[in-house]
This record gives structure tokens, C-alpha cells and sequence, in this order.
């Protein structure tokens, strides 16, 4: 499905129209992104697996040195199901955990966010959060420097080519609304849930807010999307709670899924990601300081 708005881009067609038989608003990327998806045109009907070869190497790659029991989190339904479809949000999320890792924001880490914005629905939490960090820390006219030549360099292929490639991607928008069950887990009943799920969390002290505040704002339900939470995970491989949390989200997926009953489960996996962490018994609070930082920038 990714490649395919591409494909029709390269082809001089337009991707915002019908796609795949599912009529218009399937694809609603944004045109900054078609020039990066377009890389992974020639690799076909591979490209699925070129992708998510590529996310799960950087993935393993940041989490290694410091916090390789993450792994245990192939079985979490969430992650499991965005390597199915192929998704993207897991490379988003590791690109924005690199630059929240950084000691310092600069030009380069906004080039980096620039990307991530190409998929703007999942990281605008995020990115106000590390605009925020980068002001207090001086930095903050590099780093967004960085966020506008990288936004440029991405909107001058799609531009150039057709400029009013932009109004019909704002019209494909609302056809993709039309497809979606729009609303976040803290809206609606759901939001019964998402309460005592965020203060067992605060209770419990794990941190990791802009990350949750980011699953619980993402303006649409869909299960891959829980993995913006992968920073504020902590699994324990010896820890009864850890267990439990991911036995849980295995049953989850057994939930017969409609438009009733999406919004509870979603809204489930933020409970069930503090039973990952050590539910009431975390086995550890703090985070290491080799996990605080990644070698400075300059």
C-alpha cells in the first residue's frame, strides 16, 4: 500500500486518487514523503520486507547496549501486527528516541525530525516536546533550522513536479477520515479506561509521558500505533507482571474487532503497558545514564 502512492506519483499519476480499489484517500502521506517512499519503489513486492528489515536492524541497534529485553516485545501484539502490515510508525518512533537520547538538539537531530514529519498525526506530541527540550537547552533555532531545510529538501520533488499536488492531498484527507474510526482513546467512554491507566502509571513512576500522552493523542484507532509507547517499555524476562501484560495483548487480538469495541481495546494497551513495565512492581524506577543520552552531537 506504501509504495503504491509512489508508484503512481512516479508514473505522472496522482496518488490521492483511487488506490488499490479503495477509492480515494487510501494513501494520505503527505507529498514531503513521497520522495522517500519512492526509494523503496524498485524493490517490488520485496519491499515489505526491505522495510521492515531495515526498521527491526535500527531497532535492535538502539536498544542493544542498554536495553535489550526489549526484544521480548516481538510477541507484543502491537509491535507483532506492525511488521505484518509493513507499517511505519516503529521507524518514526526510533528516529524520534534517537534525537530525545541526544544531549543536545541541533541541525543535524532537526534534519532527522523533519523526516519524522512526514507523518505528522503520529509525532506532533513528540516534536513539541523536543522543540520544548531544545529551547531550554539553547538550541533551539539550530534544531529548527534543521526541521525547515529538512521539511524543504522533502516538499521540492512533489512541488516542483505538480504544485497542486498539495490541494489534493488536503482533499484526500478527508476521504481517509472517512475510512478511519477518527477518535483518540481519550475520547469517548474509552476514556474510562485511559484514566486509571495513566495513574497506575504515575504511580508506579515510569516516565515516558511525551510517549504516552502521544499513543493516547493519535487521532485514530488502529493497533500498530501502539507503538509509539516501544521508549516507555521496560519489559522484566523474570518479572510475573511482564508476563501477564503480554499474555494479555495476545488476547486482546482475539477481541472481535469493530467500531465499538476498537476504542476499548486500543484503550486497553495502555493498561497492559504498565503490567509490561512491572505493573505494581517495577524492577526498576530509574533510568540508567547510559540509557539518558547518545554521544553528543556537533
Amino acid at each position: 500500500m506504501l509504495t503504491k502512492g509512489a508508484e503512481l506519483w512516479l508514473d505522472q499519476r496522482d496518488p490521492y486518487g483511487p488506490l488499490l480499489g479503495q477509492g480515494p484517500g487510501t494513501f494520505a502521506y503527505p507529498p514531503t514523503a513521497l520522495s522517500w517512499i519512492a526509494l523503496f519503489v524498485p524493490f517490488g513486492g520485496m519491499s515489505i520486507w526491505v522495510w521492515n528489515g531495515i526498521q527491526l536492524a535500527a531497532w535492535v541497534l538502539l536498544i542493544w547496549r542498554t536495553r535489550r529485553t526489549q526484544l521480548l516485545l516481538l510477541i507484543w501484539t502491537p509491535l507483532a501486527i506492525h511488521f505484518y502490515l509493513g507499517q511505519n510508525t516503529l521507524m518514526y518512533t526510533l528516529v524520534l528516541w534517537a534525537v530525545a537520547l541526544m544531549p543536545r538538539r541541533g541541525f543535524l537531530a532537526g534534519l532527522a525530525v523533519a523526516w519524522a514529519l512526514t507523518k505528522p498525526q503520529v509525532v506532533v506530541v513528540l516534536v513539541i516536546w523536543l522543540l520544548w527540550r531544545s529551547w531550554k537547552e539553547g538550541t533551539f533555532w539550530p534544531f529548527v533550522g534543521g526541521i525547515a531545510l529538512g521539511t524543504l529538501l522533502l516538499a521540492l520533488p512533489a512541488t516542483l513536479h505538480d504544485p497542486e499536488i498539495w490541494l489534493r492531498w488536503f482533499t484526500a484527507l478527508v476521504d481517509f477520515r472517512q475510512k478511519l474510526v477518527m477518535r483518540a482513546t481519550w475520547q469517548g467512554p474509552w476514556i474510562i479506561l485511559a484514566v486509571p491507566s495513566i495513574y497506575l502509571w504515575h504511580r508506579a513512576g515510569y516516565g515516558g509521558w511525551p510517549w504516552l500522552l502521544s499513543a493516547l493523542l493519535i487521532p485514530y484507532t488502529s493497533f500498530y500505533s501502539m507503538v509509539v509507547l516501544l521508549p516507555s517499555l521496560r519489559p522484566h524476562p523474570l518479572n510475573r507482571w511482564t508476563a501477564l501484560g503480554l499474555f494479555g495483548t495476545l488476547l486482546l487480538f482475539l477481541v472481535p474487532q469493530t467500531e465499538a469495541s476498537l476504542g476499548w481495546i486500543l484503550t486497553a494497551y495502555l493498561a497492559l503497558a504498565w503490567l509490561i513495565n512491572g505493573g505494581p512492581q517495577p524492577a526498576q524506577r530509574s533510568m540508567p545514564p547510559s540509557e539518558r543520552t547518545l554521544p553528543e552531537q556537533r
